[in-house]
């Protein structure tokens, strides 16, 4: 056969890599002639579907801030490992969040888990550019709708922000029905960038002099069940200019989180220079009537930057 897309190992890679209690954990993979399945823990709702559970077009419930606060902060601590680790998501949205619930009614014992990573990027990766199709276009920051193709761990910090706002207003913050059509509807509720809130806007890609002059908003206006530090801590996530957006790491040390518990997770950012990239293809074939045999010889399959300290455990692991 033509073996498992590549994109599908990729996932399969990182899912096998980064262990994270936030992070669905990837339990088996069983392969049958030219299938591969993958089997994870069965869980029965994703956020979208806490969030507006009959798809209202209209929109859906809005959170209690102690339930946004605890689903926050473990969407946050687990990108946070993945980004320490130069792992982006790349398209985070709520239907990519699972909520596994002890109850199906109560959110308080509720725990929140990442899911598919199809579109994960381990960042450094030798090329000349990374591609614009990323992040569902509701969740997607300003940089990618501006033409920037050299993008940072920033993506993944704008879309909890468009999270975060959809949990406290119980609908997406931006719906577009085009490019240009969600950079109008962010310009129109944050305000038209300028040099001060971002000064690279005017030489980006798609920069046009016709762009409307919004101004700001309120945020207290925009999201009226927030506590002030939950509208700082929101401000922070959905800063225009993707160098002074604030990191998972220090978006966990904010005040809005005080009273939670240390953060096992956290360690020092690890500098590039110090992290290693393991690759390995990977190739199946046909080798038989009852199975797929995997060729050893064509395996690469790559593993993400690791620190020099982990290369020796992950030298020898065999995916498949």
């Amino acid at each position: 056969g033509e073996g498992v897309p590549y994109y599908m190992l990729r996932e399969l890679a990182v899912l096998q890599g980064i262990k994270h209690p936030h992070i669905a954990s990837l339990e088996m993979i069983s392969l049958a002639k030219d299938e591969l399945h993958v089997f994870f823990p069965y869980v029965d709702k994703t956020l979208h579907e806490v969030i507006n559970p009959t798809s209202d077009p209209s929109g859906g419930r809005v959170l209690p801030e102690p339930q946004v606060r605890r689903f926050l902060h473990q969407l946050l601590d687990a990108i946070a490992h993945c980004h320490r680790r130069g792992v982006l998501h790349r398209n985070l949205k709520p239907k990519h969040l699972l909520i596994d619930t002890k109850s199906s009614d109560e959110l308080d014992d509720a725990e929140l888990r990442i899911s598919d990573f199809a579109l994960v990027r381990a960042t450094g990766i030798p090329r000349r550019t990374y591609t614009m199709e990323v992040v569902t276009l509701w969740y997607r920051p300003p940089e990618i709708l501006m033409g920037v193709r050299s993008y940072s761990p920033a993506v993944d910090i704008w879309s909890i922000g468009c999270i975060f706002a959809e949990m406290a207003q119980g609908k997406p913050l931006f719906t577009g029905i085009s490019e240009i059509d969600q950079l109008f509807q962010i310009f129109s509720k944050l305000a038209t960038p300028t040099a001060a809130t971002w000064p690279a806007f005017t030489t980006l890609p798609n920069y046009r002099f016709e762009f409307p002059n919004w101004t700001s908003r309120p945020w207290s206006r925009l999201f009226p069940t927030l506590s002030d530090l939950g509208l700082d801590l929101l401000s922070k996530l959905l800063t225009y200019d993707p160098d002074e957006r604030i990191s998972a790491e220090n978006a966990l040390r904010h005040p809005y989180f005080a009273g939670f518990q240390t953060f096992p997770t956290l360690v020092p950012s690890i500098p590039m220079a110090d992290m290693r990239f393991a690759m390995r293809r990977a190739a199946l074939a046909d080798g038989g009537a009852s199975n797929v045999q995997v060729i050893p010889e064509h395996i690469d399959l790559f593993h993400a930057y690791l620190r020099e300290s982990e290369v020796a455990q992950w030298r020898d692991v065999n995916y498949l």
